[in-house]
Formats: C-alpha cells, sequence, structure tokens
C-alpha cells in the first residue's frame, strides 16, 4: 500500500474511532431524546405534592370547623337551661347555676376547695405563659445559629463545646440561649411543684403527660447531642488519618479501625432512628459537601483545591471500603457526581427536618392543649368566685329573673348593680369556657392528628424526590448521549482532502 493509501485509511480510522468512546450519531435516537426530555418536563412531582397537602389542609379546616359549629351549638342549648336555673338555692334535683360550674369543673379537677384550687390555677397559667415565651425565643436563637452555620445544641448540651469555631454572632447567640435555659429549668420546676398539688382530673393526667412527653423530648435532644458528638469527634481523626496516608498507598490498619469507627457511629444514628439526630447529620453532610463544592473551579483541576480529608470525610459515610476511599480520592474529581450526591442529601436532609420540626410541632401541640385546659378550668373557677359576691336576696333566683326582673320579682325589693355585674360575668366566662376555650383545645388536638397525615405525605414526598433526583441525572445523560454523535457532515471535509490528495496522486504519475 503506497503512502498515499496509508495516509486516507489512517485519517478515517481516527476521524471514525477517535476514542472508546464515540459513536456514530442516530437521527431516531436523538429524537428519542428530545422526546424523553419533553415527557420528563412535563412530570411536576412538586405540583402533585402540593395539591396533596393543600386537600389535607382543607380536609382539616372543615373539621375543625365542625368543631367551631359543635360547640357552638353546645354553648347555645347551655345558656338556654341556665336562663331557667336558680341561681344558688333550688329543688334536691334541679340544677343551679353553681352546681353547673360544679359539673364542668369536676371532669378537670375535681376538688371540693374551688377558691384556693383558683389560685394554683392562676398561677400555673402565669407560668405556662412564661415557659410559652422563653421556648419561643429559644427556637428563634436556633435559628440564627443554623443560618450562621454553627450547631443548635439541646439545652442539656448548650455548655458543651461544639464543632468548628462559632462567629462574634453565633457566640453571643448561643450565651443567650444558655441563659434562657437555665430560665427555662427554674420555671419547669415551678410548675412541677404545682403539678403535685392537683386533684385528680383531666387537668392532672393531661400535666403528667405532658411531662413525660417534654422529659422524652429533652432524652432525644440530648441522645442526638451525643451521637453528633461521637460521629464528628470519629470523622475529625479519619480525615486527620487520610491526610497524613500517601497517595497511591493501601489504607493502614489505623485508616481501617477509625473508617470503622466512623461506620459504626452511622449504624447507631440509623439503628435509633433519632429524628432529630437525622436532621443534625444530614446538615452536617450538606455543609461537607459545600464546602468542597465552593472550591471547584479555583483552580485547573477541579477537586484540587479540596484537601483529601474533606474528600475523605464525605465519601467514608456512603463508601464502606477503606481501599476504596483512597481510590476514589486519586480519581479525578467529577463535579456532577458531587451536585448529584448533595441533591440526594439535601433530599434526605429536608426529610429529616420534616420529621423533626413535626416532632417539636407534636411537643407544642401538647404544650399548648395543656394550657388551654388550663385557661378553661380558670374562667370556670373565676366564675364561680364571682357567685360568691352576689348579694343574698339573688342567690335563691331564677337566672333571668336576676339579671332582668330584680326590683319585680323580689319582696322586699332586691336591686344590686354589682351583683348584677357579677351574674353577667358569671355567665360570659362560662359560655367563653365550654365554648371558645374548649374549642381551641379539641382543635389543637384534631392539629395533632393531622401531623400524622403530614408525615405520612412527608415520607412519600422524599421518597419520590429521591427517585426524582436519580432519574434527573440519568435522563439528562441519556439526553445528551443521544444527541452526541459522528455525523456524515462531519467527513465532508475530511472526504474532499482525501480526494485531492487522491487526484494529486495521480497528476504525480
Amino acid at each position: 500500500m503506497n503512502i498515499f493509501h496509508r495516509l486516507g485509511c489512517a485519517s478515517l480510522c481516527l476521524a471514525l474511532s477517535g476514542c472508546a468512546g464515540m459513536h456514530l450519531y442516530s437521527e431516531k435516537r436523538d429524537q428519542q431524546g428530545k422526546d424523553l426530555k419533553a415527557a420528563w418536563a412535563k412530570v411536576d412531582v412538586n405540583g402533585y405534592f402540593v395539591a396533596m397537602h393543600e386537600q389535607r389542609k382543607k380536609l382539616l379546616e372543615a373539621d375543625i370547623d365542625s368543631i367551631a359549629a359543635g360547640r357552638s351549638a353546645e354553648v347555645d342549648s347551655a345558656l338556654v337551661l341556665l336562663l331557667d336555673a336558680p341561681v344558688a338555692a333550688g329543688g334536691p334535683s334541679e340544677r343551679t347555676f353553681y352546681s353547673i360550674l360544679d359539673g364542668e369543673l369536676k371532669p378537670l379537677a375535681a376538688t371540693p376547695d374551688a377558691s384556693g384550687f383558683l389560685g394554683a390555677v392562676k398561677r400555673w397559667k402565669s407560668l405556662s405563659l412564661q415557659l410559652q415565651a422563653n421556648r419561643a425565643r429559644q427556637t428563634a436563637y436556633r435559628k440564627l445559629l443554623r443560618a450562621d452555620g454553627a450547631d443548635a445544641p439541646s439545652c442539656r448540651a448548650v455548655n458543651t463545646p461544639g464543632s468548628g469555631e462559632l462567629s462574634k454572632y453565633a457566640a453571643e447567640y448561643l450565651k443567650e440561649l444558655g441563659t434562657l435555659c437555665a430560665s427555662e429549668v427554674a420555671l419547669a420546676r415551678d410548675q412541677d411543684a404545682l403539678i403535685a398539688k392537683l386533684p385528680a382530673g383531666t387537668l392532672l393526667t393531661s400535666a403528667k403527660n405532658t411531662v413525660e412527653l417534654e422529659q422524652k423530648h429533652a432524652a432525644l435532644a440530648a441522645e442526638a447531642d451525643v451521637l453528633m458528638a461521637q460521629y464528628r469527634a470519629s470523622l475529625e481523626a479519619y480525615a486527620a488519618a487520610v491526610r497524613a496516608s500517601q497517595p497511591g498507598t493501601a489504607p493502614s490498619e489505623r485508616l481501617t479501625v477509625l473508617g470503622d469507627k466512623v461506620r459504626a457511629v452511622l449504624a447507631r444514628i440509623a439503628m435509633l432512628n433519632n429524628v432529630l439526630g437525622n436532621e443534625a447529620l444530614a446538615d452536617d453532610r450538606i455543609k461537607r459537601i459545600d464546602a468542597i463544592l465552593r472550591k471547584l473551579g479555583t483552580s485547573a483541576d477541579p477537586g484540587k483545591d479540596a484537601g483529601r480529608a474533606e474528600l475523605a470525610a464525605v465519601l467514608v459515610t456512603r463508601v464502606a471500603d477503606d481501599a476504596q476511599v483512597l481510590a476514589d480520592l486519586d480519581k479525578p474529581l467529577v463535579p456532577m457526581s458531587l451536585l448529584i450526591r448533595r441533591d440526594l442529601e439535601k433530599n434526605r436532609a429536608d426529610l429529616a427536618t420534616v420529621q423533626a420540626d413535626l416532632v417539636r410541632k407534636d411537643m407544642e401541640l401538647v404544650r399548648a392543649a395543656q394550657a388551654s385546659r388550663v385557661a378553661e378550668a380558670v374562667e370556670l373557677l373565676v366564675a364561680r368566685s364571682r357567685l360568691d359576691t352576689l348579694k343574698g336576696c339573688y342567690r335563691s333566683m331564677r337566672f333571668v329573673d336576676a339579671i332582668a326582673f330584680p326590683a319585680v320579682k323580689v319582696s322586699p325589693p332586691c336591686d344590686d348593680a354589682d351583683s348584677r355585674a357579677a351574674l353577667y360575668d358569671a355567665a360570659g366566662r362560662y359560655a367563653y369556657a365550654i365554648g371558645d376555650q374548649r374549642a381551641r383545645t379539641l382543635r389543637l388536638e384534631e392539629l395533632r392528628r393531622d401531623l400524622k397525615r403530614e408525615r405520612q405525605l412527608a415520607f412519600a414526598q422524599a421518597n419520590a424526590g429521591q427517585w426524582a433526583v436519580l432519574i434527573d441525572a440519568t435522563a439528562g445523560q441519556a439526553v445528551a448521549y443521544a444527541a452526541s454523535g459522528q455525523k456524515a457532515s462531519d467527513y465532508k471535509d475530511l472526504v474532499q482532502a482525501l480526494s485531492l490528495l487522491w487526484i494529486g496522486r495521480g497528476v504525480n504519475q
């Protein structure tokens, strides 16, 4: 074969083969890729779940409206019966305003000393409001700490050194959080002392259940703090061992031991399924990936400026073999793979945050329901105490007579503006207690039941979100591959050049 044949064949082979990944362009495959891209673009996963959440909210609103309507009807019926009831003195089996109030109080707290009990319940209400304000401020400071990139510890760990250095503002937030935690302990201690004095009834039962749930929540938060401290310590030790290792070498015995420790902590977190720990772990992973992503593109080699220790801290949480971790460190970092991993971690973090928020919301609803029951008891007890201030001649009247025709119905005439005002106040408090206040308690209980439906939707949405991330990445790669390939037009100039060479050969001959 002469030189022209060799040159032409070599050029054509190079153009057609290029590298192992080269392939010929297919118009049919390209169209299939475009169809795939268009079809996937029409899939609105988020829109579907937004609609599902809206439907859930509508059902919840309907249930709450039903509660309000039911309590309103109960109040109307109760007031009609009250109008014809004696204020205090009636027949042996006749219901009086006093007995009506006592009947409403008995399920809440069966106490013979209503006036003495009123002081304790008012104190409870005051403590509940102070605790509510305290915890709201704690939540605000924890959000500020997270926004500043710092840890947001529970009260049990607020004085324990966290990971990393704190900014000036984060240090101030943490100091304020510590003060609030100390104040919460003192307020909760005073409230616990009141629980011991509560008589039997739903107030006592609800108070004990609330305290028990708070203790479980505090233990959950403390456990999450311990787990995250163990995780960070093991991860930092592993990263330090990787930093000391030489590229291309096998993992040392120490590195293997430290890797096992990291995975053991991760396995323990997974086994305990601590929602607060899951949230903190997911946030930590995203921060570490973001720290690497921020360094991409700062040099000619993507990932070069991301240290081996940083990369290893991310890899070890997903790779079970330390030899593979070291091998992956020696490979060029593919930004797309890291972005996909971040999207998956973000999806897990969103689910963990929703779960943790639901636990916190449940705790807030339990506290609010307890405070609502206390408020109902206060209204009923105050209404009863107002009846104690009535002028003696009012006590034997029927309620409607006492408020409308006192001077006409009693002989000698009995008319006292303060007594009438006390009756109106007592009736108003009674109606508010069994109406709006009790409806609030029932509404809070319905909101707690709705949390279960919200949790189920959150799991379904997270599962769909992870599939969406994987499908989106796969579809994007498939579309890019389908649109690529060597086209016939790419060889037009080459064929012309070879033709000229062939013609030149003939001329030279």
